[in-house]
């Protein structure tokens, strides 16, 4: 031996189980850093990717430009690729013969047909020649157009019959448009082609350009349009900017508008590495200490043998060295292989969240994952080494370095003893012997169980939640259209063509409509708005008594159907027809509701209970889309009528937890729902905006779903497919809970990997100790049996402590997120007892796998502290 650091190599080579222990510990914390930091770069270069297919790809924009300075933008050094479109205001086009219509045209050169603007073509292609039209595809049903087919356009300026020749277009495609319009007002959508040869001066464009430099692009952007003269003022009309920024892609980019969204992942990134750091120091810490402290005999003797505590301390460092060179780059390879593994297996299904997420190697985390290794293999290491550059060679020889003279510290373990017995007593001295050893299992523990626990609590609120929301309409699809005001109708003869068709067994018609109500104020709930810290409603004397005001009352037309459909939300009462067409009402009483400080308030709002009267005053203009042209004071109007002790009397006959076609009820407010009969005779027939279908199974949905999808586009109104939303739901939430899982495993396994070489390596370290209690009469099952404790009591210990943190950590993503939340979400008990109990579980096994190593000890020899 030629140096003294040789010993290291041969020492991890005797010690192989435990040099593997240690090595596996330390390539579980860099696969989890390595693995999570991949997981984030991919995710961002998809949400990057995304965003530039769905807002566009470009960062800057320049409008006004004039075609003398299209060159000098796009031959700029800063450009690395660029789109150009024509700016025009008058881009509205009226279509011949088709007066009712009118089309948005937008006229793009190649590289924004094929670079910059996605289009998701339903049928044909883009338009690739001057003269070619590509129409969204509500065109094909709203024009009854086919591709091939011609369409004439002209703009208000222009006379029918003399439409120029270069107004007739070529239909070679259809796409699908991100927007629902179809009228005078809201324009369908055409793009066709601008050829190189089209730019003059007679027109102004606007030029989308990518820049090649990754940082700073603002400031890049602005310098570029600067230079021809373009002005950087913000306007408060964002069309107005003559310099623009594409803020959703350059927000992904952390070069957004907003200093507090672009920090947000850094922020994120920086705690999950924190929390790595803080476990791998807290495993790899207790590793190194206890190998120390049970080869302190052995440094002693190097020590009188003529090593410095220079030389000692080396051999620590470099026993760490070796096994972080070994761990990191498995630890690196193993992090990415599961993601990759991940990614690939969710990415088979059609609704995988993160659509064509690629998973690469990259430079920055390899980088990273080194520096941080080392550093924490460095923090590590530095106690141990430190401890071990001290020992007395006297005392390491005898065995006593770690035995230091103090004030004696008596541990009451009576409930402990009482419940364990003789054995459990001394279990829980011993592991409370060595404070800081002890702390710092109990930390890296607890990081385990509040992980677990804080993650599948919130995860299991949102599965909940998205339950409790739209996905718990008992019905699988509705059309709806897009006029919220509610003057537009559903055609009867639709609603009737839809209901008889093949494959459809229920089609529920309700009709909902916004008013106010004044009401006898004895009804009010103070408690409610004590909750909610809001002012109560509003309090009126008319004819001597006092009414409230409530100026958010949802009035409800149910048809049979509708009403059978709101027996599954029914609290109190009953549902009979023939009572709600005498005048019964069906109330909708609770709210929910998010106070400043982010509490979740959910409460009934006023006092109306079952055969209870309510009295609404007898007037046509109870609704708020009869006052939208301002002519009409609906609320002198109701005062009126109050005065005259006109009334429309019905009677509570039921009370729903919510409307079973508009969820819950928020923003207080009530609901009132009625026969379509009784509704029809007070108030009027109200328009129909909402069909609302249940299919007889999966086949009969998927075979009419392109037809209800041309009904929608034919009424200008929009169809949702909730059974398809809910599977896509159900997968989403299935690929989140993969990933949140595999990130707490991953943080399990490394403290199981903590606690067994906790105990296995405590077990060697005081095999003397032992090997005494049972020269003095503990029997063999007994030593077993407070071994098995020791571990046992970690993890009782940890439960306790960790359940009462995630507690508070529990509450505070709560509150966090209570403006998300649309109920009020049970506590998550059986998620806390699963990770108390499992955390206990999981030391009692910890603790199982090291009792081998006491059948063949020999008591004589481990007296004498030799193995």
């Amino acid at each position: 031996m030629r140096t003294y650091s040789e010993i290291t190599g041969r020492y991890l080579k005797q010690n192989k189980k435990r040099t593997i222990l240690t090595i596996t510990g330390i390539i579980l914390a860099v696969s989890l850093f390595s693995g999570i930091s991949t997981f984030f770069f991919g995710m961002r270069d998809w949400f990057l990717e995304h965003e530039r297919r769905s807002s566009g790809n470009f960062e800057v924009l320049y409008r006004n430009v004039t075609d003398d300075k299209l060159d000098r933008i796009t031959k700029n050094f800063e450009v690395l690729n660029y789109g150009i479109s024509i700016e025009d205001a008058e881009n509205v086009m009226a279509i011949k013969d088709h007066d009712n219509f009118s089309v948005g045209l937008n006229i793009l050169d190649g590289n924004m047909l094929n670079n910059v603007k996605y289009f998701k073509l339903t049928e044909g292609e883009k338009p690739a020649a001057k003269g070619e039209i590509l129409l969204d595809k509500r065109s094909k049903v709203k024009l009854k157009k086919s591709v091939g087919d011609y369409i004439e356009l002209y703009s208000s300026k222009d006379v029918k019959k003399h439409i120029k020749p270069e107004n007739k277009y070529k239909i070679v495609g259809f796409y699908d448009p991100k927007v629902i319009s179809g009228d005078k007002d809201v324009p369908l959508s055409g793009v066709t082609y601008l050829s190189p040869d089209s730019i003059n001066k007679n027109h102004k464009y606007t030029v989308y350009v990518n820049l090649k430099e990754k940082r700073n692009k603002r400031a890049i952007g602005k310098k570029v349009g600067e230079s021809i003269g373009l002005s950087s003022k913000v306007h408060e009309n964002p069309r107005d900017n003559e310099i623009d920024f594409n803020d959703n892609v350059l927000r992904v980019m952390a070069e957004g508008n907003n200093a507090l969204l672009n920090d947000s992942m850094k922020n994120m990134l920086l705690f999950v590495t924190i929390l790595i750091i803080v476990c791998t120091v807290a495993v790899i810490y207790n590793a190194f200490n206890i190998s120390v402290a049970e080869r302190i005999n052995q440094f002693g003797i190097l020590r009188s043998i003529g090593a410095t505590p220079n030389k000692i301390r080396r051999i620590v460092f470099k026993e760490g060295f070796i096994m972080g060179a070994i761990a990191i780059p498995l630890g690196i390879l193993a992090g990415y292989l599961g993601i990759y593994t991940t990614i690939k297996i969710l990415g088979t299904s059609k609704s995988f969240i993160f659509g064509e997420m690629k998973v690469a190697f990259y430079p920055e985390i390899i980088l990273i994952s080194l520096v941080l290794t080392a550093i924490t293999i460095i923090l590590s290491v530095m106690g141990p080494a430190r401890t071990a550059s001290k020992v007395s060679p006297i005392d390491a020889i005898r065995n006593s370095s770690s035995l230091k003279k103090g004030k004696i510290k008596r541990r009451r373990a009576g409930l402990i003893k009482l419940l364990f017995g003789i054995e459990g007593a001394v279990a829980y001295k011993n592991i409370r012997r060595n404070n800081k050893r002890f702390l710092i299992t109990i930390f890296s523990l607890m990081i385990s169980l509040v992980m677990f626990v804080v993650f599948t609590s919130i995860g299991k609120v949102g599965r909940d939640m998205s339950s409790k929301l739209m996905f718990s309409y008992p019905f699988d699809a509705t059309i709806q259209l897009r006029d919220s005001r509610g003057k537009d109708s559903i055609d009867k003869k639709v609603i009737d063509e839809i209901r008889n068709k093949e494959g459809i067994e229920s089609l529920y018609t309700p009709k909902v409509v916004g008013g106010i109500l004044y009401f006898d104020s004895s009804y009010v709930n103070k408690d409610y708005y004590k909750k909610i810290a809001e002012p109560e409603p509003e309090i009126e004397k008319i004819n001597g008594k006092d009414y409230a005001l409530m100026n958010n009352v949802k009035y409800s037309s149910y048809d049979k159907n509708s009403l059978e459909l709101a027996k599954n939300d029914l609290e109190e009462g009953k549902i009979d027809i023939d009572e709600l067409n005498k005048g019964g009402v069906l109330l909708i009483n609770r709210n929910d509701i998010s106070k400043n400080n982010g509490e979740k308030v959910i409460s009934n709002i006023t006092n109306y209970k079952v055969g209870d009267k309510i009295k609404i005053p007898k007037t046509k203009n109870v609704f708020h889309l009869m006052n939208e042209d301002g002519n009409t004071d609906i609320h002198k109007e109701n005062k009126k009528t109050i005065e005259n002790n006109e009334f429309i009397e019905v009677t509570v006959a039921g009370v729903l937890s919510r409307d079973s076609f508009g969820g819950n009820i928020r923003h207080s407010g009530i609901g009132l729902v009625f026969s379509e009969e009784y509704f029809n005779k007070e108030f009027g027939e109200m328009p129909n905006s909402i069909v609302a279908i249940k299919f007889k199974d999966s086949n009969a949905r998927e075979n009419l779903q392109n037809y209800l999808e041309d009904k929608a586009v034919e009424v200008d109104g929009s169809y949702m497919d909730i059974y398809n939303m809910k599977k896509e739901n159900d997968s989403v939430m299935v690929q989140i809970a993969v990933f949140i899982y595999g990130f707490i495993t991953l943080i399990t396994i490394i403290g199981v990997v903590n606690i067994m070489n906790t105990i296995t390596i405590g077990l060697l370290l005081r095999k003397s100790e032992f090997a005494t209690l049972t020269a003095i009469g503990m029997t063999k099952q007994q030593l077993g049996k407070m071994v098995v404790l020791e571990g046992t009591l970690h993890g009782i210990i940890t439960g306790i402590l960790g359940s009462g943190v995630s507690y508070v950590l529990y509450k505070m993503m709560l509150k966090s997120s209570s403006g998300y939340l649309q109920y009020d979400p049970k506590f998550p008990i059986g998620v806390f007892i699963s990770g108390f109990v499992g955390v206990i579980l999981l030391t009692l096994i910890a603790s199982l796998i090291p009792l081998r190593k006491l059948k063949n000890m020999s008591i004589v020899e481990n007296i004498r502290a030799r193995e």
